[in-house]
């Protein structure tokens, strides 16, 4: 499959629904928010596991980019 055919396949940009958009993520005390929520939050099913995860990815893709644009 061609590079081109692969990029098509991939899913559109969403926005964020964890992080909120006007989050800067420059601090620790924000950073510790956000991972303690994760971290208290209460897995009791296959969704919420699912929800878990795209959480904690998309805080991940957020801290990635910020330090992109700081590097």
């Amino acid at each position: 499959m061609s590079v081109l055919a692969q990029l098509k396949k991939l899913n559109p940009y969403e926005e964020r629904s964890f992080v909120s958009k006007e989050s800067t993520l420059e601090n620790l005390e924000e950073l510790k928010s956000y991972y303690h929520s994760l971290i208290s939050r209460e897995i009791q099913n296959e969704p919420a596991l699912e929800q878990w995860l795209k959480d904690r990815s998309e805080l991940e893709c957020a801290i990635d980019q910020v330090r992109a644009f700081l590097y």
